[in-house]
């Protein structure tokens, strides 16, 4: 009995010792960062990239979490309005923005969501099915102009993509038609077959269906050529006015984050972003540019571009 007592101690003993010399990560929960879209698109792939790598900073767990619908705004509102729960968020600019600007959110987005930091910016572009012969801006217009009704698929109605196709459409001086998907996937693949003639879309989307050129990547709508698509014209070379023609995601925290963890959240993900391998992989296979930005000049970004799409927004209403 005493042998077995003694061993039982030497169990708890050596039970207790595994315990506290754990790593700190281990004893401290898991940060939450939420992504209001689907596994496996373009948001889900760039939180899991920061996810795998904010660990080594932030001494803990990352875990995405994905709360998909409405754009963006499902996730928007649950964090926004979550004044109990610590909770990240990573998501494009055009989520809260046009989440308030078509009345789809609840929360306040200057006061509700803490800025941490800016991550990446990209381009959206027009895509044409390949067999069209439609390969660059100039051609849109002519192809436009001819007398044929131009149909623009994009990913859900109300959003940036739906008001680019309404600038394209005004800047021929044509009437077009919206065609809104559930997802670039679904439209991209109607593009293809033919079942619709152009596409507007976050360029990066379209890149691994260029190869065979069944679908045509005819000019980005950003100010200034794409630091991925260096051969791809912007509309305005052609001296084709397009308003906004880009977007940037970021992180931001809820009401119920510290302010001590959003600086950590900021500092770590300032770390992540100079990795050469994040670079990579959001460049070559995302087709972004790195583009970090203090929590600061987030929360000043967003302003802006609240303000710039609700002077564009009354003069053309997404259809």
């Amino acid at each position: 009995m005493t042998n077995l007592l003694g061993a039982l101690r030497l169990i708890a003993a050596a039970a207790a010792f595994t315990f506290l010399s754990l790593p700190v990560a281990a004893q401290k929960p898991p940060v939450v960062l939420v992504v209001g879209f689907p596994p496996g698109g373009t948001s889900d792939a760039v939180a899991r990239i920061l996810a795998q790598r904010l660990p080594a900073y932030l001494g803990t767990a990352v875990i995405v979490e994905n709360k998909p619908g409405a754009l963006g705004s499902v996730a928007v509102n649950e964090v926004g309005a979550s004044r109990d729960k610590p909770a990240f968020i990573l998501a494009p600019s055009a989520a809260p923005v046009f989440g308030t600007l078509e009345e789809r959110l609840k929360i306040d987005i200057f006061k509700d969501l803490q800025p941490v930091a800016g991550v990446a910016k990209f381009a959206f572009g027009v895509a044409a099915n390949g067999a069209l012969g439609v390969k660059t801006p100039q051609d849109l217009m002519a192809w436009m102009r001819s007398g044929k009704r131009a149909s623009f698929g994009v990913a859900g109605a109300g959003g940036i993509s739906d008001l680019l196709a309404g600038q394209v459409g005004k800047a021929a001086g044509q009437e077009s038609t919206v065609v809104p998907y559930q997802g670039n996937g679904p439209m991209i693949k109607d593009l293809m077959a033919g079942h619709i003639p152009f596409g507007v879309m976050v360029a990066g989307e379209v890149t691994a269906f260029l190869a065979d050129e069944k679908v045509r990547l005819i000019g980005v709508l950003s100010p200034r050529r794409s630091d991925v698509f260096e051969n791809v014209p912007t509309f305005r070379e052609y001296g084709i006015p397009i308003a906004i023609g880009e977007d940037w995601y970021a992180i931001w925290g809820s009401p119920a984050v510290p302010s001590d963890d959003i600086e950590k959240m900021r500092a770590a993900v300032e770390s992540v972003l100079a990795l050469r391998e994040v670079k990579d992989a959001l460049t070559k296979r995302h087709a972004m540019s790195v583009d970090y930005q203090s929590g600061e000049v987030i929360g000043e970004r967003l302003k802006s571009s609240f303000a710039a799409w609700k002077a564009i927004r009354p003069a053309q209403k997404p259809r």
